[in-house]
């Protein structure tokens, strides 16, 4: 619905305040009507909505952390290897055998 990805944290506070005035009869009644509304950054004039789990997101963070956790964090392996590389698998394959007995594998009566 808007053309920036990571909306103001003002606008994310808004959205988390409304959630104490919502209809419903629990939190989660409360955050999904939250979900069907629209708020418009009165800055950019862009107009967001947001889905139910975004909102039970920020609200977590908020009641664990505080204000400050309601920004993004960039991943703490960002531009790193996510996978185990071949050769470092083969090493430790390697190095694991000689550690194994070899009646383990053999289950024959």
């Amino acid at each position: 619905m808007t053309s920036h990805k990571i909306p103001p944290l003002e606008l994310r506070l808004r959205v988390l305040s409304a959630i104490d005035y919502a209809p419903g009869n629990s939190i989660r009644a409360r955050i999904k009507s939250v979900s069907e509304r629209t708020f418009k950054d009165e800055q950019t004039d862009c107009v967001y909505q947001f889905t139910w789990r975004t909102i039970s997101t920020w609200l977590y963070r908020f009641k664990k952390r505080g204000i400050t956790t309601l920004d993004n964090k960039t991943r703490s392996d960002k531009n790193s290897y996510r996978k185990v590389q071949a050769n470092e698998l083969a090493e430790a394959i390697n190095e694991i055998i000689p550690t194994l007995s070899k009646n383990k594998g053999n289950y024959s009566a």
